[in-house]
């Protein structure tokens, strides 16, 4: 018997249930942590990704890939990670196009659906100039559905004060 399933046996008489990917990515985007290959990786720096405060840009020792991040930090270009909810039980999904004005503007990098707040959430990367505080949307199944870029936690905001 393997370990997960020795957890298994002994948590069961006690509630514990398994579960997979998909509650691991609702709580996960609720707190507005990134995971990598979604909102980090080897083509989103921790700039882009909003992970700006791990690079210790104080340090006097340099290290590899300092000059691109610095450049990248002092610019209004540079990508950036966005956080959002869609007030609708839709989901937007990796890889759905960010529209702002009819253009688009990035794609959703992560999305699932919070049980917490009864809707869609998710990340994307956008352009750096994109404006956040007001229409943007994505497109799901040809219908538009706009959505509302929020800081973390996303749990704790509420949908109907918006």
């Amino acid at each position: 018997m393997d370990l997960a399933e020795k957890i298994h046996k002994i948590g069961s008489p006690k509630g514990l249930i398994p579960v997979g990917l998909g509650a691991r990515d609702s709580l996960r985007l609720e707190a507005g942590f990134p995971l990598f290959g979604h909102e980090i990786s080897d083509q989103i720096s921790p700039i882009e990704g909003g992970l700006g405060w791990t690079v210790k840009f104080s340090k006097s020792d340099n290290f590899v890939g300092r000059e691109a991040l610095q450049v990248q930090k002092n610019s209004s270009e540079t990508r950036k990670t966005i956080h959002f909810v869609t007030k609708d039980k839709r989901i937007a999904r990796e890889g759905t196009e960010v529209f702002s004005d009819g253009k688009c503007v990035g794609s959703v990098q992560s999305g699932s659906f919070s049980p917490i707040l009864n809707s869609g959430i998710g990340s994307a990367l956008v352009d750096g100039n994109t404006k956040t505080e007001a229409g943007l949307s994505v497109m799901i199944r040809n219908k538009s559905l706009p959505i509302f870029t929020h800081k973390p936690p996303l749990h704790k905001i509420d949908l109907t004060a918006n």
